[in-house]
């Protein structure tokens, strides 16, 4: 009988235990599958929509490739890249000559001319050909050169210096006493103007005019520099802002 009932006793804790254990497996795994639907606050349906748009990109500062520039360099190179700044450079070089070219009206000019000729005319004449000649050609060769310079003052007036030589042989030379016989003079005079032309500041006054317009284009210059430094500090201060707003983003 004792026998018996401990065995029954047994079977009942066994069964009890087992019955228990179920119990417990069950309601953790209950508690489990509560947990996770508590966690789970993403709702499918949001998911799938941006699954239907394509998959997620996955974006890096790191992929972005920017160039380390300073505002001073980037100054630089549009001032020496600008051809704006190209064009306005040669200006006042092409002022500054014709500054040159209005005072090159007051430099002095030199002219050389020269003259051949060689003339043969038929006569009978004795006083041509002489005392007991026949008739025949009377020949006469000249050789002649002048050389005159000239200069404008501001005043308006002008100097002028001529050099005039002739040189004239004779063939024959019936009363020539030098035969080849030669010819020079020298000569200097001024002309200066009373009213018309007359006057420094009237004849400088287009060297004044292109002095003013050397100027004129100086000053463009610099503004045409201004107006490109200002666009470029104006453009980096955006790309900075603009790459700050990208490394927020």
């Amino acid at each position: 009988m004792i026998c018996k009932l401990k065995y029954i006793l047994t079977t009942i804790l066994v069964l009890n235990i087992i019955i228990y254990a179920k119990t417990d497996v069950e309601a953790g795994n209950a508690y489990v599958e509560a947990l996770r639907e508590i966690l789970d606050v993403t709702p499918s349906g949001k998911i799938e929509a941006i699954e239907e748009k394509g998959p997620d990109v996955a974006f890096s500062m790191k992929d972005t490739k920017f160039l380390n520039l300073t505002l001073k360099d980037s100054i630089i190179m549009a001032l020496q890249n600008n051809y704006d700044i190209r064009i306005a450079k040669i200006d006042p070089l092409i002022k500054e000559k014709d500054i040159t070219v209005e005072k090159s009206e007051f430099d002095p000019t030199l002219t050389v001319t020269g003259d051949v000729e060689d003339s043969e005319t038929p006569s009978n004449s004795q006083l041509q050909l002489g005392t007991g000649a026949t008739a025949g050609d009377f020949r006469v060769d000249t050789n002649a050169l002048n050389a005159i310079i000239e200069k404008k003052v501001e005043t308006g007036a002008t100097l002028t210096m001529e050099y005039n030589i002739e040189k004239a042989f004779l063939d024959p030379p019936p009363f020539a006493i030098f035969n080849p016989s030669a010819e020079a003079y020298i000569e200097a005079k001024i002309t200066q103007p009373l009213l018309k032309s007359a006057g420094i500041f009237y004849n400088r006054s287009d060297i004044y005019i292109a002095r003013n317009d050397k100027k004129r284009s100086v000053l463009e210059l610099k503004e045409t520099a201004i107006e490109v430094t200002n666009s470029t500090q104006t453009a980096y201060w955006e790309l900075v802002k603009a790459i700050e707003e990208l490394r927020v983003s």
